[in-house]
C-alpha cells in the first residue's frame, strides 16, 4: 500500500524485491505488529530459497484446516 511504502526506511524497502505470493512467511507467523511483519518478510528475502517456500505453503494448508486460521 502506498501508505506503508511512505514510511519504510531504505533497508526495509527491500522487502518489496520478493515477489508477492498467495501467502507468505507472516502470515504464518501468527499475529504481529506492522514492524514485526516488515522483519519477517525481510527474514524471507535473505533465506528465501524453494525448501523455505515449501515449508510456507505446508504451513499455510495446515493452518487452512486447523483452529489455528482464527488469527
Amino acid at each position: 500500500m502506498e501508505y506503508e511504502v511512505t514510511h519504510l526506511d531504505e533497508g526495509q524497502m527491500l522487502r518489496l524485491s520478493a515477489k508477492p505470493g498467495i501467502t507468505g512467511l507472516w502470515l504464518i507467523a501468527g499475529p504481529s505488529s506492522f514492524e514485526r511483519m516488515i522483519a519477517i518478510d525481510l527474514d524471507y528475502v535473505h533465506r528465501q530459497s524453494f525448501g523455505l517456500d515449501l515449508m510456507i505453503m505446508w504451513q499455510t494448508v495446515i493452518r487452512a484446516f486447523t483452529h489455528d486460521r482464527a488469527y
